[in-house]
């Protein structure tokens, strides 16, 4: 069975500090997650950032929505 959790690369941004929480949001059956941190920018500044990724049936992940 393949499993998007262990079997694919995902890309996340860098991010200084951050926090996965994994739920089935929309009740399909397959678990999504909620990710949040603090990015880095440019000048050394950094902003709080969050993302939700949608399961796709256990074939990967869309990220829905992202701060920007």
């Amino acid at each position: 069975m393949f499993n998007p959790l262990t079997e694919k690369i995902l890309s996340f941004p860098s991010t200084l500090v951050s926090a996965i929480e994994v739920a089935d949001y929309d009740r399909d059956g397959y678990p999504d997650f909620l990710m949040t941190g603090v990015e880095p920018q440019p000048g050394g500044t950094s902003r709080p950032y969050h993302a939700l990724f949608h399961n796709l049936n256990g074939t990967g992940f869309e990220e829905q929505k992202r701060n920007n």
